[in-house]
């Protein structure tokens, strides 16, 4: 693929929306288990100022049970993203780790 005899091709990425709402409990002093319900969307992209006919918009209701250790300041954090409806979006769950520190 040879990029130098073409013309440079605008491009504009949608806009993205990814919001939740998440419930803990607290099963001991340093573990806490997590339950979120996940809402993405993403509008359509822009080639060269408009829009393609054959474009898709994603999106995707999710569930995502997270199981938190804390230990003094750290803490570890895993998840599995579990996909409960959508479109145009991986149809796998999704494994999430997390390691933080807390200042």
């Amino acid at each position: 693929m040879d990029p130098s005899d073409t013309e440079e091709t605008e491009f504009k990425d949608g806009n993205h929306i990814d919001a939740g709402i998440s419930f803990s409990i607290h099963l001991n002093e340093w573990i806490a288990l997590t339950n979120e319900a996940n809402i993405y969307y993403r509008s359509k992209d822009e080639i060269d100022g408009e829009i393609p006919d054959d474009a898709i918009t994603p999106w995707a209701a999710s569930y995502e049970p997270r199981l938190v250790f804390q230990v003094k300041r750290f803490r570890i954090s895993e998840a599995v993203r579990i996909p409960v409806y959508g479109k145009g979006v991986s149809a796998d769950p999704l494994y999430v780790l997390l390691i933080q520190h807390v200042f």
